[in-house]
């Protein structure tokens, strides 16, 4: 398990949510789907780290999901449904001119991804991280600390989340082993 890079992970995808959030408040739901997508995609990246693997691309993420959580029976297939389903509806949100998301949407998406992260944590702690590591609970989202993210040394120093790039050549492009 890649415990750290699971934390950090997870810190971004809690992070994204409460932008999210914020953004729900503002009536701004393009960027709701926007960022709706990103705290999931953190999400199962930090599952993904939970079981040694870390993809490189969305496209990635997703089709490491699908082979590494769900069809090893590790995750129900909702957990590959909904990030596809979502990332869809990112792409239309973020880079369709002129697309505007339905405040319905905007909802129904910010929905979908609390109860993705919500499943999320509850999955990484049944695979082995405790309570306290992934102590940034999604929903309602509350800041970490005063500090920031807890995965941080300093202030304003992000931490590190990506490992050193293998040396092998049994990569494929869309993962890291």
């Amino acid at each position: 398990m890649r415990k750290e890079l699971a934390k950090g992970y997870w810190a971004q995808a809690c992070e994204a949510l409460d932008t999210m959030e914020a953004a729900l408040e503002r009536g701004n739901n393009n960027n709701v789907v926007t960022m709706a997508y990103q705290a999931m995609e953190h999400a199962a990246k930090a599952m993904l780290a939970t079981r040694n693997v870390d993809a490189e691309s969305h496209r990635g993420v997703q089709i490491l999901v699908s082979q590494e959580l769900v069809k090893t029976g590790n995750a129900d297939q909702t957990v590959s449904s909904a990030l596809r389903q979502v990332w869809r509806s990112r792409g239309k949100a973020t880079y369709s001119a002129g697309h505007k998301v339905e405040a319905e949407t905007a909802r129904t998406t910010s929905e979908r991804s609390r109860e993705y992260l919500k499943n999320a944590r509850a999955l990484m702690i049944k695979w082995g991280l405790s309570d306290k590591e992934l102590e940034a609970v999604p929903g309602p989202v509350k800041p970490l600390r005063a500090g920031g993210d807890p995965a941080v040394k300093g202030p304003g120093q992000r931490p590190n989340i990506r490992p050193p790039k293998p040396n092998g050549t049994n990569r494929t492009p869309t993962q890291k082993r």
